[in-house]
């Protein structure tokens, strides 16, 4: 746009046709790069590195099939995610396992003592790890999403999954400079109520520009979104329900690839500390 004038949008399709594989060459590379000596790749180097990590991606492959992970991105993203933990998990044990006898500790002490010996090195493979749950936390919640909606007069309730969303009201309000239109929807997972939730849709007056506020409802297992599509002429309200498994885990992946992040940065940190104080 800034060279030709022309502004140039890419659609959802073409940018996950073009970026998606891309993605997963670059998870398998996670795996596969810490493992691989430079100049020093053997057949039994490969065998012992790569038969394990196959052996149990290829299995998590198969059983990830039964439970609606279909395609070849979907599965060749299982696949990976197997791979590069079954790699990680290897190389702290042969860490830990190589030190055992200088340090006797338990193992999550002898893990920490690890990192600590070399901080850039499992800091990395922490890293690495994050990485392993971002690209998790992604697969469960687009793969395994559900998605229910239907119009609703009060009293009446839609089902999706575990839950029970009956809408028990709508209230309409005039503000400042909007209108707001808000439903109230309790939630109920089998017998036990969760509480209420207020989807809603302001409509601002000057611009005529409508804003919809979702409601969310998040575990550790998964997020609940309610969406208020509108009202109809009979007095019903269009909800839209989604439940996205595993979101939990891309948080908990960003924050695991920022603690890996630090762990690698402050050994380097450390060095060049050493090297004002020697100079």
């Amino acid at each position: 746009e800034a060279v030709t004038g022309t502004k140039i949008s890419v659609s959802a399709p073409f940018f996950n046709r073009v970026n998606v594989p891309i993605a997963l060459a670059l998870l398998l590379l996670t795996g596969a790069g810490p493992v691989l000596s430079w100049k020093r790749v053997t057949a039994s180097v490969l065998k012992r590195n790569f038969v394990l990590p196959t052996f149990l991606g290829v299995l998590a492959t198969l059983i990830a099939l039964p439970f609606g992970a279909h395609g070849i991105n979907t599965l060749l993203c299982v696949f990976g995610a197997a791979f590069v933990s079954t790699t990680i998990v290897m190389e702290f044990a042969r860490g830990v396992q190589a030190r055992r006898g200088a340090d006797p500790a338990p193992l999550p002490t002898a893990v920490v003592h690890l990192v600590q010996k070399n901080k850039r090195r499992y800091g990395g493979y922490i890293v690495h790890a994050g990485i392993v749950l971002l690209f998790v936390g992604v697969l469960g919640s687009s793969v395994f999403q559900q998605e229910a909606h239907a119009p609703l007069k009060q009293g009446e309730a839609l089902k999706i999954g575990p839950y029970t969303l009956t809408l028990r009201g709508i209230t309409e309000q005039q503000k400042q400079n909007a209108s707001h239109t808000t439903a109230l929807v309790s939630v109920q997972r089998g017998r036990k109520f969760l509480g209420l939730e207020h989807p809603s849709k302001a409509m601002y007056t000057k611009a005529q520009q409508p804003m919809t506020e979702v409601a969310l409802r998040s575990t550790p297992m998964e997020d609940l979104y309610l969406i208020l599509g509108g009202v109809n002429e009979d007095g019903s309200a269009s909800i839209q329900a989604y439940i996205n498994p595993l979101v939990s885990l891309v948080w908990a992946g960003g924050l695991v690839m920022a603690l890996g992040t630090i762990i690698a940065l402050s050994d380097r940190m450390r060095l060049r500390r050493e090297e004002k104080d020697s100079a």
